[in-house]
């Protein structure tokens, strides 16, 4: 059965309310919600819009609500899928901003905050695999080769050399013109 509008603005509540992290935390939540539950994507669109969210430039969680949201629902379920993920989390910002004043020297909180540290990395890996197993599955020629050298080129650029993001960023696309044929 696929979802409806109610039930996509239902998802990014639930997913603005319990996700912690940054954008790509947010992924096992729309992977659940918009893939299992409710099946307003197949597997490959998915992957494919959460390409193009990552791809522009912003906050990669409300983007990809919205590119979903628009790709299902049209212009409202882009509304309703930015709104429905940021409006949230801003209202729980503000509240912890306000009581973060009288209780940021609670040993508890403070303990509670290094123990998300380790959460927040487990679902990173568990996005960085899900994402490589996916994208292992299109058939070009000397697959591992490539991704070899898509990995290794941000890595020895910003980690050995210091560079801005963006100029590994370009190199890979430039790569993949010319030297991936999808």
């Amino acid at each position: 059965m696929r979802g409806n509008l109610k039930d996509f603005v239902y998802s990014n509540i639930i997913t603005s309310l319990f996700a912690f992290g940054g954008g790509v935390s947010f992924l096992p939540f729309f992977f659940f919600f918009y893939l299992n539950k409710y099946q307003f994507l197949d597997i490959s669109r998915f992957y494919e819009l959460f390409g193009y969210a990552s791809a522009t430039p912003g906050p990669i969680s409300p983007l990809f609500a919205g590119v979903v949201g628009f790709e299902v629902f049209g212009i409202w379920g882009f509304l309703l899928g930015i709104i429905s993920l940021v409006v949230p989390a801003m209202v729980i910002t503000i509240i912890a901003y306000h009581y973060y004043g009288k209780y940021k020297n609670n040993k508890v909180l403070g303990n509670l905050s290094k123990y998300m540290i380790p959460v927040i990395i487990g679902v990173l890996l568990l996005v960085v695999f899900t994402v490589s197993n996916e994208t292992l599955k299109y058939n070009f020629d000397f697959k591992i080769l490539h991704y070899m050298v898509l990995i290794l080129v941000p890595l020895i650029a910003i980690g050995k050399y210091k560079t801005a993001p963006f100029i590994p960023i370009i190199i890979n696309i430039i790569y993949t013109f010319i030297f991936i044929k999808l």
